[in-house]
């Protein structure tokens, strides 16, 4: 799974997705009390986010 997680957070992170939505995707704990409220963000707005990863390459440290 990390090696699915850490490529895909990259390109999250490219598309300067929020980091609340990233833990979400990922799967991982809301990050702070006020997190944990709610149901969390909607599919629609979670693929409309994944959809603009599709053609952004991560970065690749050297």
């Amino acid at each position: 799974m990390l090696s699915f997680r850490h490529p895909l957070n990259d390109r999250l992170r490219a598309v300067n997705c929020p980091s609340e939505i990233i833990d979400q995707i990922g799967g991982l704990p809301k990050g702070s009390v006020g997190g944990g409220y709610g149901e969390g963000f909607k599919q629609e707005s979670l693929a409309n986010i994944l959809n603009k990863t599709a053609n952004v390459q991560p970065a690749v440290f050297r």
